[in-house]
């Protein structure tokens, strides 16, 4: 079969949207399918993903108005621009613009946005008639309006709109309430005329599945464990402090590592001496949290390394002692794709935030990969002094059989058997 994805996301561009298109493409390739991507053309600092795409044909269209496309992540993008224009007018209007982005989702996320323009030169380009499947995946929503048109140029074809994030019921962006009936609108446009809709986990799957009577199933993010081969041949460093990272992005919104700094600065007051073999490491484009570690005065123990390539993020998860795993608070259905290369590269996982129903901490349990303590400072203060000094008794004995079922291989060729099944 002839297949087109269709994504903002895909590689060299560092994302785990990239990681979860390249699987699709990489695995349906080997089971015999053509496959071509048509991604947009994307020159930003994060093309740091080296995988080999030279089975696929890639369409790259370039995006409208791109310095203003950046992600809304891009944190250092704007202090970089900010600076240069810290007392002129441009500077101020464009700290302005990323602040309601950041805060609406528009140009990002939400309705309107420049992709718009994106969608309609895609649409001119690509003749429905090549293909028998169409993916698209979003964010942005703007990716499915392509799938929308070839499905209307060619109705045989067989259209899946993957929701990586959910879109007008977004818990983190809200969008601007006289453009939502619009985007609502739209919304069922495209799971009506979808032949299918897939999302990350369950909690998204029944929001999704009340919205519409098209099927919905769920194709976990996963991991690759073509990913770790190099990374796993090594044995994991011993480091000489109990050392926690965190990799990836960071949502202020939603997430806080509040109950885990309390808990270190209460051992730093009581047991300096202990308080010295702990070391606190984050890396990702939006991650650094140094004004939080300041606060509770932990910075001597906190270490922002900034944006990593990927093979770094797979390495400093591999070396730690623990990973960070920091849960989504009020919003239950978001199961981060960073949980799945945790529970297969990880010596071990700290579940902090969040609440003990959450599908992250579910899965955690039943891979036997991690504890969760919430946001219990106490807990938390507890569990650290027990293992920092006994880092060799802080071993889980993992459900592997369990976290092979998470594989991309997997969860590429369980999507697959959905699509060959319809009708």
């Amino acid at each position: 079969m002839k297949i087109l994805i269709v994504s903002k996301y895909f590689p060299p561009k560092n994302t785990i949207g990239a990681l979860r298109l390249y699987s699709f493409a990489k695995y349906w390739h080997l089971a015999g399918h053509d496959i071509t991507v048509l991604t947009v053309l994307d020159n930003t600092t994060e093309n740091h993903l080296n995988l080999d795409c030279s089975s696929f044909k890639i369409i790259t269209l370039a995006m409208p108005l791109f310095k203003l496309t950046v992600s809304y992540n891009s944190v250092s993008n704007l202090k970089e621009k900010t600076s240069k224009h810290s007392f002129s007018p441009l500077g101020a209007l464009y700290k302005l613009f990323c602040s309601f982005r950041k805060k609406t989702g528009c140009f990002s996320s939400r309705f309107p946005d420049f992709s718009d323009i994106w969608a309609k030169k895609a649409i001119k380009l690509i003749d429905a008639n090549n293909y028998d499947i169409v993916l698209s995946s979003g964010g942005p929503y703007s990716v499915h309006r392509v799938g929308f048109a070839l499905k209307k140029k060619n109705p045989k074809i067989k259209w899946i709109v993957d929701w990586r994030d959910l879109w007008t019921k977004d818990p983190m962006f809200k969008g601007l309430f006289f453009f939502t009936p619009y985007e609502i609108a739209l919304e069922r446009k495209f799971h009506k005329n979808a032949d299918l809709i897939t999302t990350v986990s369950e909690p998204l799957n029944k929001i999704l599945a009340n919205m519409t009577s098209t099927p919905v199933k769920t194709i976990y993010n996963g991991f690759d464990p073509d990913n770790f081969i190099e990374i796993q041949k090594k044995d994991r460093e011993i480091n000489s402090v109990f050392k926690i990272v965190y990799t990836g992005s960071f949502y202020r919104k939603v997430q806080d590592p509040s109950p885990l700094f309390a808990a270190v600065s209460q051992i730093k007051i009581k047991n300096p001496s202990l308080y010295n073999k702990i070391q606190i490491q984050f890396a990702g484009l939006n991650s650094d949290v140094s004004d939080i570690a300041k606060k509770y005065n932990i910075l001597d123990s906190f270490n922002y390394l900034g944006f990593v390539n990927y093979e770094t993020s797979l390495n400093l998860q591999y070396n730690a002692d623990a990973a960070l795993f920091i849960d989504y608070n009020n919003t239950e259905g978001i199961l981060s794709a960073k949980i799945f290369e945790y529970i297969n590269t990880s010596r071990n996982i700290i579940a902090i935030g969040g609440n003990e129903s959450s599908c992250a901490v579910d899965l955690i349990k039943k891979t036997n990969t991690g504890v969760f303590l919430g946001n219990d400072v106490e807990l938390i203060e507890q569990f650290l002094i027990k293992h920092i000094t006994a880092k060799d008794k802080f071993i889980n004995n993992k459900n592997t059989s369990l976290i092979r079922e998470y594989t991309r291989e997997n969860q590429a060729k369980l999507l697959l058997n959905y699509i060959l099944q319809l009708k």
